[in-house]
């Protein structure tokens, strides 16, 4: 608790760098395939169709989740050698 948190809101500079920077074949296909699902919903009037197509539209056009390929900003990383002291044997008391 001595780090302060983080806010979440993001500026106009910051959601452009996000949507025109880090393309990859990944975040095109999670655009392009939301907005098939997006289209065929409404063709098709299943609007909970809709929603999941914006879902994944939205994660494609701003690299969130799984569509950025990483963790977007770097805070996803993990130290390995503190994974590897949880792992090991308990001490004797």
């Amino acid at each position: 608790m001595d780090e302060p948190a983080k806010q979440i809101i993001m500026t106009k500079n910051e959601i452009k760098q996000r949507v025109f920077s880090g393309w990859n074949l990944r975040r095109i296909i999670y655009l392009l395939l939301g907005v098939m699902i997006v289209a065929q919903s409404i063709m098709m009037n299943e609007w909970f169709g809709i929603i999941a197509g914006s879902y994944f539209s939205v994660m494609g056009l701003f690299a969130l989740g799984c569509a950025g390929g990483y963790c977007y900003g770097g805070q996803c990383k993990t130290n390995v050698a503190d994974s590897n002291d949880m792992m090991s044997t308990p001490q004797e008391q």
